[in-house]
C-alpha cells in the first residue's frame, strides 16, 4: 500500500484525509489583537507546554504536574484550570512539538545520490536531535493518549512521504514490493528512536551519530539500484 500522501498547503497546515487530525502550523501568524487578560493567559499557556518540552529534552520521560507547574512559574491549580486534564496538556504538547519538527524539514535538493544524501542529513540531525525524548516519551508511554497518537501517526505517515520525495530518482526505479521495503528501511533509520539509541546507548556524539545515518542511506539506496 502506498504512503498516504500529507501535503503541505498554502496555511501550513498537514491534514490527514483519513482522519480528522488537522496540525495548523501558522495559528500564531494568524491570530489577531487580543486583550491583555488573554494574552497574558495565552503567555501561560506556552510556558506549560514548554515547560513540558523542556523536561522531555532534558530526559524526563514522566514528568509529573508538580515539576510542570515549577518549571512554567505557576501552580498546579493554574496548570488545571487551563489545561483541564493531563491529557489535554499532553496534545498540546504533540502538536507545539510538532510545529517545531515541521519547520526543520530534512531537504535533499538536488545531485547526485551522495550530495542528496548529505544534504538531507545536514537537516535531519536537527531534527532528529529536536525530535529524539518527546518521541520517546510517546511510545513508551503505558497509557497512550488517543489524540495525541493519532497526531504522531500523522506525522510519521507525513515524514515518510516526505522521505520518498527526497530518493524519488531511486526509489522510482523500483518495482512495488522492492520499494516497501527500502522506505521502510529508509524510515526506520531516520527514526527519532533509532536516533536516541545511538546517542544515549552508543553514546555517540551528533556528529557520529548523524555519520551512520549517512552511511547507511547511501548503502540502502545504492544497493536497491546496483545491477544484479
Amino acid at each position: 500500500m502506498p504512503p498516504t500522501d500529507l501535503p503541505v498547503g498554502d496555511d501550513l497546515d498537514i491534514v490527514d484525509p483519513t482522519s480528522d487530525i488537522t496540525i495548523d502550523l501558522d495559528a500564531e501568524a494568524r491570530k489577531g489583537p487580543i486583550d491583555g487578560r488573554h494574552a497574558r493567559s495565552e503567555r501561560s499557556r506556552q510556558a506549560m507546554v514548554d515547560a513540558v518540552l523542556d523536561l522531555l529534552n532534558e530526559g524526563n520521560a514522566r514528568p509529573s504536574s508538580a515539576q510542570i507547574a515549577e518549571r512554567a512559574g505557576v501552580t498546579q491549580r493554574t496548570l488545571f484550570n487551563q489545561f483541564g486534564d493531563m491529557e489535554t496538556l499532553i496534545s498540546a504538547v504533540a502538536s507545539r512539538q510538532t510545529q517545531r519538527i515541521l519547520k526543520v524539514l530534512p531537504n535533499a535538493g538536488t545531485g547526485s545520490l551522495s550530495e542528496r544524501v548529505s544534504a538531507y542529513c545536514d537537516g535531519l540531525e536537527v531534527m532528529l536531535e529536536e525530535a529524539m525524548h518527546v518521541r520517546w516519551a510517546v511510545v513508551t508511554n503505558p497509557t497512550p493518549i488517543a489524540r495525541t497518537t493519532a497526531v504522531m501517526s500523522t506525522v510519521r505517515d507525513f515524514m515518510r512521504q516526505h522521505l520518498a520525495d527526497a530518493f524519488d530518482p531511486e526509489l522510482a526505479q523500483l518495482d512495488d514490493s522492492e520499494h516497501q521495503i527500502v522506505l521502510d528501511a529508509l524510515e526506520i533509520e531516520t527514526d527519532p528512536v533509532v536516533w536516541r539509541t545511538r546517542r544515549v546507548q552508543q553514546e555517540l556524539t551528533v556528529a557520529e551519530a548523524r555519520a551512520a545515518v549517512e552511511r547507511t542511506i547511501q548503502a540502502l539506496l545504492r544497493d536497491a539500484v546496483a545491477p544484479s
